[in-house]
């Protein structure tokens, strides 16, 4: 027996894990979070808060609290491929381009959907993107021969003369100024790819060479394209990927309110977005506070477990402080505390709450307590100690269900019982045994299957009706 007591108490150390305080418990994922570290991401939609890249869920933790349903709020901060995502799915759903948010978006990056050619266009820039670039009102040429809207153009063709410079150098850009005379410069830039004359391999110089420059055709302000001189620039077709780029590019980014400086998209477009679009995000915040926050960060959270009790520790004699009230509020500290791996994970440290009244307070609150006090373990109950054991967890109503009916006949066929009730008893029969006869008569059979007969009778009624009533049953 003694063995025997032995080993059931190490079973019983083993799946409560021989701990005295309660320790980690993982909170149910919220819905629309998904992903797996580093790749988390959430769907937003209308029941959720937002605040600049900030999307805030109210309802979205279940507290393991047994007796006491808790819900505690989350927040996400969107990650920063998270406008290249919004941005691909804009590009693939143009009829979301009438959306506040996403409307003032594609204004900002002159984007425009041509709805006879069905597709994204973009007024061409002025930096010789697409072959269209702003003319100056003049000409410039670095050999008299060919002639370019713009001294950038001129410069690109002379540094790419076949020949111009020696093998071991290489070129590594150009650039168009005017000196303080107002005269047209080209600087080139090149690097040594080899020691060459006393200079290293990997230094680098640039000349300045001087270009023409003459009156152009097409005036001051208009636009230089392959068709002509225009005043208007023509708009250029965007594929998904130039659509994502003038949508993120850093020089238009406007600012949004209540939006990092160097956050492109305005935070409405999450919201905007067909629902459920996941976006990624950041590791996600427990019980952020207030919910509306520019820098969400964990809270803990108190949860009451039972009204007020007297305080063992309470010295009436003493200054009432913090810690020293007459009564304490048990309950259990829900401390975030999770991992890349586990984002949900939390710690459920039972505590006593030192109060002055013994009025109930079953209301959670996010004050941290920071006169808590661990809850001795001799007070701590089951659950407490072990809030993940099967015997702690809370069980859903499964509700009642509707039984499938079903009908089955049944007919009763009268019978007059066990053989006519006017039969006789068969005549003896005769064996000749060495010339004698002798007979064999059934009178003694014939006396005693009449006195058996209503016994085997009333069996056979006794099984049909067990019969009957198990087919009833199974009906």
């Amino acid at each position: 027996m003694d063995r025997l007591a032995k080993l059931v108490a190490a079973f019983a150390c083993l799946f409560a894990l021989c701990s005295a305080h309660a320790g980690y418990a993982q909170l149910a994922t919220p819905e629309r979070f998904g992903g797996a570290y580093p790749n988390f991401t959430f769907a937003p939609s209308a029941n959720d808060a937002k605040f600049g890249n900030i999307a805030f869920q109210p309802n979205a933790l279940k507290v393991p609290v047994p007796g006491t349903p808790t819900i505690m709020p989350a927040a996400y901060r969107f990650a920063a491929n998270a406008p290249r995502v919004a941005a691909g799915v804009i590009f693939m759903h143009p009829a979301l381009r009438t959306a506040a948010g996403i409307a003032a978006w594609l204004g900002v990056a002159k984007i425009v959907w041509d709805e006879v050619e069905k597709k994204w266009k973009r007024a061409a820039d002025s930096d010789g993107q697409g072959g269209v670039s702003t003319s100056d009102g003049f000409e410039y040429s670095h050999d008299l021969v060919q002639w370019f809207s713009s001294g950038s153009q001129a410069c690109q063709s002379y540094a790419s003369t076949p020949g111009l410079f020696g093998k071991n150098v290489k070129l590594t850009g150009t650039r168009f100024y005017l000196d303080r005379y107002n005269t047209p410069f080209c600087a080139i830039t090149l690097v040594l790819t080899e020691d060459y004359n006393g200079s290293k391999a990997g230094e680098t110089y640039t000349n300045h060479i001087g270009i023409h420059r003459r009156q152009g055709a097409c005036p001051t302000g208009w636009y230089v394209t392959p068709a002509g001189c225009v005043q208007t620039p023509p708009p250029q077709e965007l594929g998904r990927d130039q659509f994502e780029d003038a949508l993120l590019k850093p020089d238009k980014q406007p600012g949004w309110p209540r939006v990092p400086a160097d956050w492109p998209m305005p935070e409405s477009v999450p919201w905007e977005l067909p629902f459920p679009t996941p976006l990624p995000v950041q590791p996600p915040m427990i019980n952020p506070a207030p919910s509306t926050n520019p820098n969400p960060l964990h809270n803990p959270k108190f949860v009451p477990t039972g009204d007020p009790v007297a305080n063992p520790r309470y010295d009436p004699n003493a200054a009432p402080s913090p810690q020293n009230q007459p009564y304490i509020q048990p309950g259990i500290r829900v401390q975030p505390s999770p991992t890349p791996t586990e984002p949900w994970r939390v710690d459920l440290q039972p505590v006593n709450r030192p109060t002055d009244s013994t009025d109930p307070k079953p209301d959670p609150g996010t004050d941290p307590g920071d006169n808590d006090k661990p809850k001795p373990d001799e007070e701590q109950s089951l659950c407490e100690k072990h809030p993940d054991i099967l015997a702690c967890q809370k069980l859903d109503d499964p509700g009642d269900k509707d039984l499938q009916s079903s009908e089955k006949p049944i007919s009763i066929t009268p019978d007059s019982g066990w053989g006519a009730d006017n039969a006789t008893c068969p005549a003896p029969r005769h064996l000749m045994v060495q010339g004698r006869d002798i007979p064999i008569p059934f009178d003694l059979f014939c006396t005693w299957a009449q006195g058996i007969r209503p016994i085997i009778l009333a069996m056979a009624w006794l099984s049909a009706a067990f019969i009957l009533l198990g087919a009833r049953d199974e009906s």
